[in-house]
């Protein structure tokens, strides 16, 4: 057997293996149906997303489709090439962390809509009111917040498009119970992502039944709230 080879069959068996960040503890499930982490300072929940086990019909650029880490149109009848993952500014952020999706094999997403906790900090935990009524624009900065504080090997964000879509590819596939029942929870309420128009004054925002709309980024609505991902550095 050649190095290339054995490189190739002891990567496939680390991305079975999510990394646990520090101060993190494994909770619940597998990594291909729901390996479940918790922060230990506030319980949030993240599920993780195993993007190695998924289907190649996402795109990074709207024009080729053959990517496991990538936007999908799904039922749309969309032009993805009309829309962008994120802003010019934080383009390096998104190929930073598509780095760490081949490296790892997957990604964390929090498992609830994201929520106000103590001293208004955000947190991903059940029963909690979702945290709506922010524009784009708070969204981006309380998604970073979230891990600013630590001085680990991970870091937040609000949701890319690529990752909104691999996890909704991800749960067609195995029917992830907990980020069903999140969504089940929050069963009429709409997300932002870092998905935006290319007049970037509009952002992009996912119903209910997970369709892209849009609005500008300083819209705000009692039925609009947003999802953190992790990087693993």
């Amino acid at each position: 057997m050649s190095k290339s080879e054995m490189k190739a069959i002891l990567k496939k068996k680390s991305n079975k293996i999510p990394p646990i960040p520090e101060g993190w503890r494994h909770v619940s499930g597998e990594w291909r149906t729901g390996f479940v982490i918790s922060r230990i300072e506030d319980n949030s929940r993240f599920v993780w997303v195993p993007v190695n086990d998924l289907k190649q019909n996402g795109t990074t650029n709207g024009i080729l489709f053959n990517k496991r880490y990538g936007r999908r149109r799904f039922a749309e009848r969309i032009n993805l090439m009309e829309y962008k993952e994120t802003q010019k500014s934080t383009f390096v952020k998104f190929g930073q962390q598509m780095y760490s999706v081949e490296k790892y094999g997957g990604f964390y997403i929090s498992v609830y809509t994201i929520s106000k906790g103590q001293n208004e900090r955000p947190v991903s935990v059940s029963d909690d009111e979702p945290w709506t009524n922010v524009s784009w624009y708070d969204a981006l900065c309380i998604s970073e917040e979230f891990c600013q504080t630590w001085d680990g090997n991970v870091e937040s964000h609000l949701l890319y498009g690529a990752e909104y879509d691999s996890c909704l590819e991800w749960q067609m596939k195995i029917l992830c119970t907990k980020t069903e029942q999140a969504s089940k929870e929050n069963d009429l309420l709409c997300e932002w992502t870092q998905e935006q128009c290319i007049e970037s004054e509009f952002a992009i925002y996912r119903n209910a039944q997970k369709k892209r709309s849009f609005e500008k980024k300083t819209y705000r609505s009692p039925k609009l709230g947003f999802r953190i991902a992790l990087k693993i550095e």
